[in-house]
């Protein structure tokens, strides 16, 4: 949903930020495969680099990341998480790159996105309701016992549009 969005505001080359050791980034990254191949985005820039404050080293990983969106014309990063998309939006309000206008972010995890400014577009996991349906099914498990089968439970996440990523000035 994130790459949509983006590419309905104009950006046809996106980058991917994925927190390495996150047990969601590789979920992240095959969604984001399939995204880029139905709407025919390439889906190269792919960092597998947690750049939070907490990461030493984490200003010289953002600045290589910036420096291959300039030399490849990508105009929006995708951040797993949110976190780390402040530290990369920090990192371009001090070099004097404007989100969103030059570098669109959107975030994944909507725990604190609405605390960066401008406010981070993010993916919002719907984790209450996870954890609600995994009780459900626990506990359904503990009362049939081996008669209930196994499931797979889809939820979908939601997208909560905020100012890193609808464009100021028409692109």
């Amino acid at each position: 949903m994130a790459v949509r969005h983006l590419h309905q505001h104009g950006h046809r080359r996106i980058g991917l930020v994925l927190s390495r050791g996150s047990p969601t980034s590789e979920h992240l990254a095959a969604g984001w495969e399939l995204a880029c191949a139905d709407l025919g985005v390439p889906a190269d820039l792919v960092v597998r680099e947690s750049v939070g404050l907490d990461v030493p080293g984490h200003r010289a990983i953002i600045g290589s990341i910036v420096d291959r969106c300039r030399a490849s014309g990508t105009t929006a990063l995708i951040v797993h998480s949110d976190p780390d998309a402040m530290s990369v939006a920090q990192f371009c309000h001090e070099r004097g790159i404007y989100v969103p206008d030059d570098l669109a972010l959107v975030s994944y995890d909507d725990e604190v996105a609405h605390l960066a400014e401008p406010a981070l577009t993010a993916v919002r996991p719907p984790k209450s309701h996870v954890g609600r349906v995994a009780v459900e099914l626990m506990v359904s498990r503990l009362i049939e016992g081996n008669r209930r089968p196994a499931q797979r439970v889809l939820v979908t996440p939601e997208l909560m549009i905020r100012g890193s990523s609808i464009p100021h000035r028409s692109r």
